[in-house]
């Protein structure tokens, strides 16, 4: 059952969140899994505030790991989808197919932008700190303000309406064309395992 780390930690319950599920599947039943994986992702976009979902095979045969990562637009809808009859029918039907443990991640805020690409052991990944996040951040946000300001600015229209439609146009971007790249391509550095090296 998920827990209340919205309230615990004092997060924005209303902010984005992300997440993480990390499954070890049977050999054998690679392909009854992917079935069932594109089944309830499905399923999940039927839900409130459902972004999307993304399905990462394994990456070698070290890290046999299948990971499904959701997003939803606040902590609610995701918990509302987590615990959920419909969810818990669909994990009834997944255990003979799975073996040990459920691996389960959730991000907020910031950390919403930041998923490891599926070249990496999302399990064994620590999610990057939150200076890394803001410096990331910071590097996509300063050009395309600029650039989005300078796209707007020949169109004649109120003030207001400006000040609406570009912050707007800014997180539409981030989230969906920036951000995912900036992830990929800094991916060396923002995305470590837990007994790495500290250095930046």
């Amino acid at each position: 059952m998920i827990e209340d780390k919205a309230v615990k930690a004092g997060m924005d319950e209303n902010a984005p969140f992300t997440v993480v599920f990390s499954r070890r599947v049977k050999p054998g039943y690679e392909r009854q899994f992917e079935a069932w994986a594109k089944d309830v992702t499905r399923e999940a976009h039927q839900f409130p505030g459902h972004l999307g979902a993304s399905f990462i095979r394994p990456a070698d045969h070290a890290h046999p790991e299948y990971v499904i990562i959701f997003q939803f637009d606040s902590y609610n809808h995701l918990k509302e989808w987590f615990e959920s009859e419909v969810r818990q029918r669909w994990l009834e039907q997944v255990k003979p197919l799975i073996e040990g443990e459920v691996h389960v991640e959730e991000f907020s805020g910031l950390e919403y932008w930041f998923t490891p690409p599926a070249n990496m052991n999302t399990a064994a990944m620590q999610m990057p700190p939150r200076y890394k996040q803001v410096m990331i951040s910071w590097l996509a946000v300063v050009p395309l303000t600029v650039l989005v300001s300078m796209v707007l600015r020949p169109l004649v229209m109120p003030d207001v309406l400006l000040l609406l439609i570009q912050p707007a146009i800014v997180l539409t971007l981030m989230t969906y064309v920036v951000m995912p790249r900036l992830s990929r391509l800094f991916a060396f550095w923002l995305f470590r395992k837990p007994n790495s090296s500290k250095r930046l």
